[in-house]
C-alpha cells in the first residue's frame, strides 16, 4: 500500500478563480518518494538467530513490552509481534484515507456502496483483498518499527500474544546504494532502466511465497528403480 488520493479536490486559496473567502482556506499538494525499493532494503533487515522471547499473552504495560517499543531502528537485534491493536473513533477522521496496517480479507457485499453494487452487479466474487480499514487489529503480525509508528500515530496497543526475536543488519545497503548511484550516473533510457530493475528484482525476491513451491522429479518405470526408492525416502518427500 503506498498510495493515497481522493478522487476530487478543490483548492481554495486567495487570488485563485473561484476563491470563497466564506470557506476554509485549502492548498492541494501532491507528494511522490522515490526510491521507495530502495530505501526499504537499506533498512536493518533480519539475518537469522530466530528465538521465541514470549509465547504467552502479555499486557501492554509488561517490562518486555515496553522495552520492544524503545528498541532503535539500527539495532542488531529487532523482533515481530503478534498484537491486538484498536484504533480510537476520534481518531478515524485522520486516517479516514489512509488507515495503517494492511490485512488480507475477504470483501463481503455489505461492505460495498451503493455506487460500487452498482458497478459491481452480478460480478462480485467473495475474494481475498489487501484492504486498509479502521476496523481493530486482532491476532496481528506486525515487525516493532510498524508497531512504534502505529502507536505514535495514536494506535492503542491492547495485547501482545507472542514475540518472535531475530539479529538484524543493513546487509543489502551497500549493494542497493551502488546500484542506485549508477542510476543517477546513466546517460541514456537502457541504463537507467537496468539500474532501476536491479533494485527492483531483488525486492521482488524478497516477497516470494516459497511454501507454496513444489520440487518434480521425473522417474522412469524401468531402469530407474534405484533412483525412484531414493527419492521416496527422502524425508523432504
Amino acid at each position: 500500500m503506498s498510495l493515497a488520493r481522493r478522487r476530487i479536490a478543490q483548492a481554495n486559496i486567495p487570488g485563485l478563480e473561484g476563491y470563497n473567502g466564506k470557506k476554509a482556506k485549502k492548498w492541494l499538494l501532491y507528494l511522490d518518494a522515490n526510491n521507495l525499493y530502495g530505501w526499504a532494503m537499506s533498512q536493518y533487515l533480519l539475518t537469522g538467530g530466530f528465538k521465541w522471547l514470549s509465547t504467552k499473552p502479555l499486557d501492554a504495560s509488561h517490562p518486555l513490552v515496553q522495552k520492544i517499543l524503545t528498541i532503535k531502528e539500527k539495532s542488531n537485534r529487532g523482533c515481530c509481534l503478534e498484537v491486538k491493536l484498536s484504533i480510537p473513533k476520534k481518531l478515524h477522521p485522520k486516517f479516514r484515507d489512509y488507515p495503517m496496517c494492511p490485512e488480507r480479507k475477504n470483501v463481503p457485499y455489505d461492505w460495498y456502496s451503493s455506487k460500487q453494487k452498482e458497478w459491481a452487479g452480478k460480478q462480485y466474487s467473495d475474494t481475498e483483498k489487501l484492504i486498509l480499514t479502521l476496523h481493530d487489529k486482532d491476532h496481528y503480525i506486525i515487525h516493532y518499527r510498524n508497531l512504534q509508528q502505529c502507536i505514535k500515530e495514536g494506535y492503542v496497543l491492547e495485547k501482545v500474544y507472542r514475540i518472535l526475536g531475530f539479529e538484524q543488519s543493513p546487509w543489502l545497503e551497500l549493494y542497493i546504494a551502488m546500484n542506485t548511484q549508477q542510476h543517477a550516473k546513466a546517460k541514456n533510457a537502457f541504463k537507467k532502466d537496468f539500474w532501476k530493475l536491479i533494485n527492483n528484482s531483488v525486492f521482488g525476491k524478497t516477497m516470494e511465497d516459497v511454501r507454496k513451491r513444489v520440487n518434480i522429479d521425473l522417474v522412469r518405470q524401468i531402469g530407474e528403480e534405484h533412483r525412484l526408492r531414493r527419492l521416496i525416502s527422502d524425508l523432504a518427500f
